[in-house]
């Protein structure tokens, strides 16, 4: 993704006068050249050819006039965001405004073609037209009016039509820029988006490419039968010409209604595709991932929808790594693996580690099968487990007969003591409902929990092909050994002095008298739970 700093490939004065300089090839060409048909369609004399030439030259500069200040007026808004960009970065409202302003500008050049483009100029050419003919000075029929009428609707369009993709051609390299900046789009900012179908523009165009060298064609064949009668001096040409449409125009209307069908046809081949893959592509960005595409064809769609079930099917193994990824670590490791990557870097932190150990495993192993084992010991972790996740803690390691739990890592907590204090009074309580509930099932289950905080390392350590993220500290082995003093003690749960100074309020307890445990050299201060 581009840097929200970089600047545009083309500056705002560049960028308006391309756009000032294509439009007005484009209105002064589509005029020129509707001139140029209108002179060859229709038999112009001599003494008419001056007064034409000075009426088009006119209007030719109303057109150049007209199609400026258009341009001008729709590329504001665009180019005040690139010339702020220019001084300092844009806000991200701005950039998503500059993004969709250049998405809608080529659909707006059309808008501008059928308004200044067209009106005023043409307005000013078709009164000063009636005008001339209304005094005499260019005795026209209405044949000629309507072929000036007829070549200001295929000329316009067909330069609307022209412009449009010119125009989408040069803002591209804007576009794509603008597109990086902006980023996720809000729904708000969505709906400003002029958006235009495959089917509605296929079917557009391939009509009007059909219809308009037909109907030019047409016409000028009238136009010149018409002329050749007067040359007969047939001046009511009237009951010829008309079998003569009747016979050219019958066939044309055949011929284009199924040319309609057949591009009908073709548009929806293309935009239906088109749609299910695009709502197909909803789905799976609202998070359902059971879509599926069929492969009904054997051209470019069968590829697009074969890369498709492909991208679904990896992201549902995505989907399933995620989330036994989940299961062995806590959510907040998994987000910060998936933004940070495996390795995470070390770090000191303060922090609580709880050691829960289950007493008398390897009596109880004895008289057990494995499978039996195994169920007592998941009943007993599926207990335990919501009440450390609801404090914010995590099973970091299953040491076979008990398990570690961190609070305070890797999201740090102020309060981390007090919360493991009230997950180790919880543990032991559900527990001893546990027991209630399987009393003559399995043998009933006594654990031993120790506790100690302080200052501790959190990382990722390991090979490069396996590593782990722990904690490694004096506290670890702290916790650990105040956990084995509960046998010692005959006591359940045992905390460090560390703890009861932190935890603050932790109801009902007996310090214990202080004990000598393996690693220090001085005894420690514990304090049973009651």
């Amino acid at each position: 993704m581009m840097s929200i700093h970089t600047l545009p490939p083309l500056s705002a004065q560049a960028l308006q006068t391309k756009l000032l300089r294509l439009g007005l090839i484009y209105g002064g060409g589509a005029f020129i050249l509707n001139g140029v048909l209108f002179f060859i369609m229709v038999a112009v004399t001599t003494a008419q050819l001056p007064l034409l030439s000075f009426i088009t030259m006119g209007v030719l500069i109303t057109v150049l006039i007209s199609d400026y200040v258009g341009i001008k007026l729709s590329f504001e808004p665009i180019y005040r965001h690139l010339k702020a960009l220019e001084q300092s970065p844009l806000s991200s409202e701005a950039r998503q405004d500059l993004y969709i302003r250049l998405l809608n500008y080529p659909i707006n050049t059309v808008f501008r073609v059928f308004t200044f483009h067209t009106l005023p100029p043409y307005a000013v050419l078709l009164i000063m037209m009636t005008y001339l003919i209304y005094i005499g000075l260019l005795p026209w029929s209405l044949v000629e009016y309507s072929i000036i009428m007829t070549l200001l609707v295929v000329g316009v369009a067909t330069h609307a039509i022209l412009e449009y993709f010119a125009v989408k051609r040069l803002l591209y390299p804007s576009l794509l820029y603008a597109y990086y900046q902006a980023g996720d789009l809000s729904a708000t900012a969505r709906k400003r988006i002029i958006s235009l179908g495959i089917y509605r523009r296929l079917f557009t165009l391939s009509v009007w490419l059909m219809l308009v060298p037909v109907t030019v064609l047409g016409i000028t064949l009238i136009i010149r039968v018409a002329n050749t009668f007067q040359m007969f001096d047939i001046d009511d040409a009237t009951p010829y010409l008309l079998p003569l449409m009747m016979t050219a125009f019958a066939p044309v209307v055949v011929i284009g209604g199924v040319m309609v069908i057949v591009i009908r046809h073709i548009a929806t081949e293309i935009a239906n595709p088109t749609d299910e893959l695009v709502k197909a592509m909803q789905l799976v960005a609202d998070g359902q991932l059971d879509v599926l595409l069929p492969i009904t064809t054997a051209d470019e769609f069968a590829e697009l929808n074969h890369g498709f079930n492909q991208m679904v099917k990896g992201l549902q193994e995505r989907e399933r790594l995620h989330d036994a990824f989940g299961r062995y670590i806590s959510p907040e490791l998994a987000m910060r693996v998936r933004e940070q990557g495996a390795s995470l870097s070390a770090q000191m932190m303060n922090a609580s580690v709880m050691f829960v150990d289950i007493r008398n495993y390897t009596a109880m192993a004895e008289k057990l099968s494995p499978i039996e084992v195994v169920t007592i010991l998941n009943r007993f972790f599926a207990l335990v487990e919501p009440l450390i996740q609801q404090q914010g803690g995590w099973i970091n390691k299953f040491l076979g007969d008990g398990f570690m739990v961190l609070f305070g890592v890797p999201v740090p907590y102020d309060d981390h003591a007090k919360r493991a204090v009230m997950v180790a009074r919880q543990i032991r309580d559900a527990l001893a409902d546990l027991n209630i509930q399987h009393a003559g099932q399995f043998p009933s289950l006594s654990i031993g929990i120790g506790i100690d905080c302080g200052d501790l390392v959190a990382g990722s350590i390991g090979s490069p092909d396996r590593i782990e993220y722990t904690v490694i500290g004096d506290v670890v082995n702290i916790a650990s050994r105040i956990e084995s003093l509960n046998k010692e003690l005959g006591t359940t749960i045992l905390i460090s002095e560390a703890v009861y100074l932190s935890a603050g309020d932790i109801g009902d307890n007996r310090e214990m008298p202080p004990t000598s445990v393996k690693g220090k050299s001085v005894p420690i201060r514990v304090y049973a739970l009651d």
